[in-house]
């Protein structure tokens, strides 16, 4: 799920975006609240987010294995 929403500033409309899509857990402000520059809106659900970090990880620490039992390899071909 991804949204959108409108701030509604004395001297402007500005669209609001988030580069995550997913659940809303959390609504930070009211109608009416002022915020300020950078002050969070709300939350979104970061687990699917995590889950893919998590995998992203895993693949990069196959790769440096990989990587170092080339570089291994290659070491023992140059001594013979």
């Amino acid at each position: 799920m991804a949204g959108a929403g409108v701030v509604e500033p004395s001297s402007e409309v500005i669209d609001i975006r988030t580069a995550l899509s997913g659940q809303v857990t959390a609504v930070l402000v009211r109608p009416g609240d002022y915020v300020t520059r950078g002050q969070p809106l709300f939350r979104v659900d970061e687990r699917g987010v995590r889950a893919r970090l998590g995998g992203a990880e895993a693949a990069i620490r196959e790769a440096s294995a990989a990587i170092s039992e080339a570089r291994a390899a290659e070491s023992t071909a140059a001594r013979r």
